[in-house]
């Protein structure tokens, strides 16, 4: 399954009524298609619509959202910004995070200042391979900044565990188990 990058416009009201202006999020997604595409902008306007509008969405206008064509393969990694705009940004990372592409990985997160970042999910479904240094540019920068890891690979779960330090990192599941878990110790 091949994983590419998707621009989706998704438009949606915090209040019902007719009057009720009308917000649009933009995702940069990471997806194997479209549909599933829009669902990641789904998941992550849970996210997004509390903190730039001040409550939850209560009306997604599907019928207005847009998907684009697919863009460039996703290989490595991924992370999902959410900063101070109505946008979501997606920045990908090695497939394997061992020597220089660590350092790599390392400069990408500390790149990310915790003043512009509300959020930072970072996907490591795709990770082939990462090196203790690696593990230890997570420790470090989850201090440093909002960062929720999903899908971890089953052989990376398994050293997190040995080491300990999955008990210092927010994992989760997936995606949506992790925005939940954001938006309720938000609120």
């Amino acid at each position: 399954m091949s994983l590419r990058l998707f621009t989706v416009f998704l438009p949606f009201k915090v209040d019902v009524s007719n009057m009720a202006p009308v917000y649009s999020l933009q995702v940069d997604a990471v997806a194997s298609n479209a549909r599933n595409a829009l669902a990641t902008a789904q998941v992550l306007l849970r996210a997004v619509a509390p903190l730039r509008c001040g409550g939850p969405a209560s009306k997604v206008l599907f019928d207005r959202a847009t998907v684009s064509d697919p863009g460039p393969r996703v290989v490595g990694p991924y992370a999902y910004l959410i900063t101070k705009g109505l946008r979501v940004t997606q920045v990908a990372c090695p497939a394997r995070i061992e020597g220089d592409n660590c350092q790599q990985f390392e400069d990408i997160l500390k790149s990310l200042k915790s003043d512009v970042v509300d959020a930072i999910y970072l996907d490591l479904a795709p990770v082939q391979f990462i090196a203790s240094t690696g593990l230890a540019v997570l420790l470090d920068q989850s201090r440093r900044i909002p960062l929720h890891i999903c899908r971890v690979p089953t052989n990376v779960n398994k050293v997190l565990q040995i080491t300990g330090i999955d008990k210092h990192l927010r994992l989760y599941a997936d995606l949506k188990q992790a925005v939940e878990a954001t938006v309720t110790t938000s609120t």
